[in-house]
């Protein structure tokens, strides 16, 4: 039966051709033992290569060979990191190995200590399916690895060599940036003790160093600075998924509160969108050739690099001592902007969240994440004593004034969140208090909100977190 199916249906994965057993009455157990019995008989053959727990592609021994690989092909989605490695050498033909290593990442959900998987049995995989090949190069008394599409690695013959060592001097610059990034933060003490493709860690880095401890609801808390140089071309979605994946394996190795990413690199406009969503400070690298000033603010360790001319080319380091200053800080400003309104509600004791999301579930708002999106609040916070207190802020850090349909757009949020709490938290005696902080805002606002709600311009915020804070302290000191 298994001959005849894949006679009728072609190459089928392992799993596709018990599914197909069970439609006529076999087990699951039986049906893989028939079909290991058929491959020992040398009835049936099957790829070295799996894709996912035993999934082999299984085919027939006179099966064309262009019918396997399009079965491979589309049995590649089955091994996440292959495929991701796969999807970018179609893309970018030629990567280096360092780079390769990067794209491809880790698997998010399994524990680092039982990552099977090393990226260079990845390679072996690639190979053996005839994907792509690693190929070593010697340029300027260093040796470099590349991995290759095979369709391409056969389409430049003898012109390897050249494409080759134009990637090797790239990477040359590359390592040169590393060191100049790495420097530059160092100096504007916004972090220390660098390290360069460190082995403390498993997953590739370009540089890791240490970041100046902050406080977080008065208590120190660790963090780290990664540092993600890539200036072969413009970085999509693919690599910033690997570089999710890294991430996420330095702060469970390492035992850290948080990581902080600055990528030096072009990226393509979406991924620069999702880049600014995460947290990721992106610096051009042809801007990083003409920094005048960096900005430090120190409370956040936000490195902002200014354009001017090679010829002014010099490095001031300066605090930002107000919310004044904050207004210049280009892309970043909304970010740090609810970074101070948090450090405000730290201050007072609150157990803060920058960005909280909320979803529908069944219509209803729900804090456990589904496919359907509900809204987010800037900054929440929470305390608990004798009564339960829970602040909701939004931020707005624009350019021009702030009028009266944003802060409606903030009290329809506020309505919703009103009855999902007084709902959840029905025996607990809880107050709630809402905040609208805008750079500029109109005089006249409406508002209908079921939450207090304080709305505050920047001045004006400043004037009443001065007051409060010093409230706070006299009252924590008695």
């Amino acid at each position: 039966m298994i001959i005849e199916l894949l006679s009728q249906k072609g190459p089928l994965l392992a799993s596709e051709i018990v599914d197909e057993l069970k439609k006529n009455g076999i087990k699951r157990n039986t049906a893989r033992q028939q079909l290991n019995r058929e491959y020992r008989k040398n009835h049936v053959y099957r790829t070295t290569v799996t894709f996912g727990k035993g999934q082999y592609v299984y085919f027939l021994p006179n099966e064309k060979k262009n019918k396997i690989q399009q079965k491979v092909l589309q049995a590649i989605k089955e091994r996440k990191r292959l495929n991701r490695l796969f999807k970018a050498l179609k893309t970018r033909k030629v990567i280096p190995e360092w780079h390769a290593a990067k794209i491809s990442g880790v698997y998010e959900k399994v524990p680092i200590d039982r990552r099977a998987e090393p990226f260079e049995k990845l390679l072996d995989d690639l190979e053996r399916l005839e994907l792509g090949k690693t190929v070593n190069f010697e340029h300027a008394s260093k040796y470099y690895r590349f991995v290759i599409l095979t369709e391409e690695l056969n389409r430049l013959g003898p012109r390897l060599h050249l494409s080759l060592k134009e990637y090797a001097e790239k990477l040359l610059n590359e390592e040169a940036t590393i060191s100049e990034v790495t420097s530059l933060l160092e100096s504007s003490e916004l972090g220390k003790g660098f390290v360069v493709r460190p082995a403390s860690v498993s997953v590739p880095v370009d540089a890791l160093g240490d970041c100046r401890p902050y406080l977080r609801v008065g208590k120190p808390v660790s963090s780290k600075i990664m540092v993600e140089v890539n200036t072969l071309w413009k970085l999509n979605d693919l690599d910033l998924e690997g570089l999710l994946d890294r991430v996420h394996a330095v702060r469970k190795e390492l035992g850290v509160y948080s990581v902080i990413v600055y990528i030096i690199a072009d990226l393509l406009e979406g991924s620069l969108d999702r880049a600014n969503t995460i947290g990721w400070k992106s610096i051009r690298p042809d801007r990083l050739k003409r920094i005048r000033q960096i900005e430090n603010l120190r409370q956040q360790g936000v490195l902002l690099l200014r354009e001017t001319s090679a010829q002014n080319y010099r490095n001031i380091v300066r605090e930002i001592r107000s919310i004044e200053d904050l207004k210049k800080l280009g892309n970043y400003r909304s970010e740090w902007f609810e970074s101070v309104i948090r450090d405000f509600f730290d201050g007072l004791g609150y157990y803060t969240r920058r960005r909280k999301k909320y979803y529908f579930d069944n219509n209803r708002l729900s804090e456990r994440r589904t496919k359907k999106n509900a809204f987010e609040i800037d900054v929440f916070g929470e305390k608990s004593n004798d009564v339960k207190e829970i602040v909701f802020c939004e931020c707005k850090n624009w350019l021009e004034t702030v009028g009266a349909k944003e802060v409606n757009k903030f009290v329809k949020k506020l309505n919703k969140l009103y009855e999902y709490y007084t709902e959840k938290e029905r025996d607990s005696n809880l107050k709630m208090k809402a905040f609208f902080i805008a750079s500029e805002i109109n005089e006249t606002i409406a508002n209908g909100s079921r939450i207090e709600l304080k709305v505050f311009d920047a001045d004006h915020f400043q004037e009443y977190a001065k007051k409060t804070l010093a409230e706070h302290t006299a009252t924590t000191k008695t």
